[in-house]
């Protein structure tokens, strides 16, 4: 066959690929890059997902924003687990940080996002971190790596009152951190 007939059968073929990979591309980044079509993982300044979850010992649910809320309270989201050590260090000191605002003029909630720890297992740990606060689980990581993209705990998101995220600390929370979320959260910044 002259050289004629098969450059238009070339020409599509590799046409055919480039279009093809093209289409692959859009299709499959989003999912390789974990971005979804609305703007890829929550980032500082965006609106905080909306979520509920069972109560870690079963007793309803809660999440973000609170249940019954007239108005949002600013919250700062702290995701742990018993089997990961920094949270084991990092808890503690958290719980400890917060019973401290209590009574006072700082209106923040915390609301506590246990992740795939078994039941019994997540309650002792809580108790034995001194957590007072609301705590959630996320079995199926669905809130913490479905709609926080978190690959690793522990992490912690602090929310303004009109649902924006402040700050995202990915690693443990230091007690400095957190004291400074619950003065900027309180003062409306």
């Amino acid at each position: 066959m002259p050289d004629g007939v098969r450059r238009p059968r070339k020409r599509f073929l590799v046409l055919g690929v480039v279009i093809a990979a093209v289409v692959a591309a859009l299709l499959f980044t989003p999912l390789l890059t974990r971005q979804s079509p609305k703007g890829g993982p929550p980032h500082v300044g965006s609106v905080a997902p909306r979520f509920r979850v069972p109560r870690l010992d079963g007793s309803g649910r809660v999440g973000w924003p609170p249940a019954g809320a007239s108005r949002r309270t600013p919250e700062i989201l702290v995701f742990f687990a018993s089997w990961c050590g920094p949270c084991r260090a990092e808890l503690p000191a958290i719980a400890a940080a917060e019973r401290g605002i209590r009574g006072t003029r700082q209106r923040v909630s915390v609301l506590g996002v246990d992740v795939a720890d078994p039941k019994g297992r997540g309650i002792a740990f809580v108790k034995s971190s001194g957590v007072t606060f609301p705590v959630g689980v996320d079995a199926s990581f669905a809130v913490t790596s479905g709609l926080y993209y978190f690959t690793g705990i522990p992490d912690a998101v602090a929310i303004t009152g009109n649902g924006r995220i402040l700050d995202i600390v990915h690693g443990p929370l230091s007690v400095k951190t957190f004291s400074r979320w619950i003065h900027e959260l309180s003062s409306g910044s």
